[in-house]
């Protein structure tokens, strides 16, 4: 059990940290960096809007997505990326309302995790504790 801490949070700032720390971790994570690049992306939109979040567990979740990208991906890219995306909702008057929401992402070309793997991840509704470094899947 945690407790989580919901405050205006800096999107500039905390794509930045991860930004800086990624680029670390492509350099001390091994594996052939030779053929993979890193990219961040932000939209320019979210600067207009107050974000709330929980800024330490985000960040956390965020470095173990990317830093597990840049372990398993062999050549491509690994990209971060900070997105301003609408959803609709319906209001109590029946009005169709637009819902700024922050959309964070961690992409990679990599293989993705086993067809194996990923079946007895969902199978269990668990963490598998596996090696899936030299899968051909």
């Amino acid at each position: 059990e945690f407790d989580v801490i919901l405050d205006n949070i800096d999107v500039n700032k905390l794509i930045s940290e991860i930004k800086v720390i990624g680029e670390c971790l492509f350099r001390v994570l091994p594996g052939n960096k030779e053929n993979l690049s890193f990219k961040s992306f932000y939209d320019l939109e979210l600067s207009k809007y107050n974000i709330q979040s929980d800024y330490t567990r985000l960040k956390q979740v965020l470095l173990n997505l990317l830093s597990n990208s840049i372990k398993f991906t062999r050549a491509g890219s690994v990209a971060i990326n900070a997105k301003l995306v609408f959803l609709s909702k319906e209001s109590e008057y029946n009005e169709n309302i637009e819902i700024p929401v922050l959309r964070l992402s961690v992409e990679d070309t990599g293989s993705g995790i086993p067809n194996k793997v990923l079946h007895e991840f969902k199978k269990n509704k668990n963490t598998i504790t596996s090696d899936t470094k030299n899968s051909n899947n």
